[in-house]
């Protein structure tokens, strides 16, 4: 059977597609606007290892196993000129029951999760330093690293085998004060009548230790996640010299005392306010942040000079921090949280324990000159924060 190509003219394709109803005629999708939604640009999973008992640079596998990512991470950054971009950084660890050396220190005994952390923070650095030099250069700031756990005082999760118990590590050997089986990894340890030792276990072929020794391997691990994320031109456009007021406009909100000072944040990131004070006031009988002292002369219900304005300028490099602190999820607009808390900072006498309860009108103008007005409530209790409102990166609420 032999097969003939026919072609056919557009018009042709239409006729025939016509007559048994299957033409619909598209209407042509609209421009889609510009867009603050962030997708993952380069993500790398690494595992690292380390010479037993060691937890610097030089004890580690780095130009192996991390260096040619870290390399790729590099020329991406490189070839993506007039483009942004985040680093985030996991790094976690695991253990396993086998007791722990410091052989940088000749062999001293240490804690669970002592080895863990120094090589946590050995990676931290060593991926930092590589990086530098990339920041203002495609890169907005430092990698942002998180540690797993955080706290380097919380230990890493110990798990595998049980060492103490095992044949080759009897728990009624071991001397009181030896806890987690330091003698039974000794050369010299002799667990039992034809028991073999541990240390000349590792000698032999095969191993009658292979299985707990594949468990210990298995638990005992450094895990490096690195994402690289393109930030899209416009989320830059707008936080860059984004303004963002703190202000109290409406009058009928009663003052209840003078002590509306605030501290504002965008992610945590704190601003300070476009006159370089530290605060945000809105207080009209005077205080060293009022703006406008001096000027409240009736009651704050009729007397428009009551009315009292803080401006806070994000600069391009205060985008770029806080850009930086962002939780950016593929997919999704980024969401920038404007909070404020309810401060004291100089202990007025006029403090009376709080803050103008449910006063405050935000006004938010982004780097593109758009301006978005927010009703908003500050808080009142001392070191209370509150969320004046969720926005994305060019203003709009969330």
């Amino acid at each position: 059977m032999s097969y003939k190509e026919i072609l056919l003219s557009e018009i042709e394709k239409k006729n025939i597609l016509n007559q048994y109803g299957l033409l619909v005629e598209e209407t042509p999708a609209p421009t889609p606007e510009p867009t603050t939604n962030v997708t993952d640009t380069l993500v790398v999973d690494k595992k690292i290892t380390f010479k037993g008992g060691y937890y610097s640079a030089s004890y580690a596998d780095f130009k192996t196993n991390l260096d040619p990512d870290l390399k790729t991470v590099q020329e991406f950054l490189t070839n993506g000129a007039g483009k942004a971009f985040i680093v985030r950084v996991g790094i976690g660890a695991g253990e396993s029951r086998i007791p722990n050396t410091d052989n940088e220190k000749g062999g001293v005994r240490v804690d669970p999760g002592y080895l863990s952390n120094k090589r946590m923070n050995t990676i931290d650095k060593y991926i930092t330093q590589k990086l530098k030099s990339f920041v203002g250069k495609g890169l907005l700031t430092l990698p942002t690293i998180q540690k797993i756990p955080a706290d380097p005082l919380t230990k890493p999760p110990v798990s595998g085998p049980a060492w103490i118990g095992q044949p080759f590590c009897p728990k009624d050997k071991l001397p009181e004060d030896d806890t987690q089986g330091y003698a039974c990894a000794g050369v010299s340890f002799v667990p039992a009548p034809n028991i073999t030792n541990w240390k000349k276990a590792k000698t032999l072929n095969p191993n009658p230790y292979a299985t707990q020794l594949s468990g210990y391997t298995q638990a005992q691990y450094i895990r490096v996640k690195l994402e690289l994320k393109e930030i899209p031109a416009e989320v830059k456009q707008c936080m860059d010299n984004m303004e963002i007021q703190v202000n109290y406009t409406d009058l009928k909100k009663q003052h209840k005392c003078n002590s509306s000072i605030y501290e504002i944040k965008v992610n945590g990131v704190k601003l300070t306010r476009k006159d370089g004070k530290d605060y945000a006031s809105l207080n009209n009988a005077g205080d060293e942040y009022d703006n406008n002292p001096g000027t409240c002369k009736g009651a704050a219900s009729a007397d428009t000079t009551c009315r009292r304005y803080n401006t806070f300028v994000v600069s391009p490099e205060l985008a770029n921090k806080i850009i930086g602190s962002t939780n950016f999820i593929a997919g999704q607009q980024p969401k920038f949280s404007i909070t404020a808390t309810c401060l004291n900072p100089n202990n007025y006498t006029a403090w009376n324990g709080g803050c103008h309860e449910g006063a405050g009108n935000i006004v938010v103008k982004n780097g593109k000159g758009e301006t978005t007005t927010y009703e908003s409530q500050t808080p009142n209790a001392k070191n209370q924060t509150v969320t004046l409102k969720n926005i994305n990166a060019c203003g709009k609420a969330v």
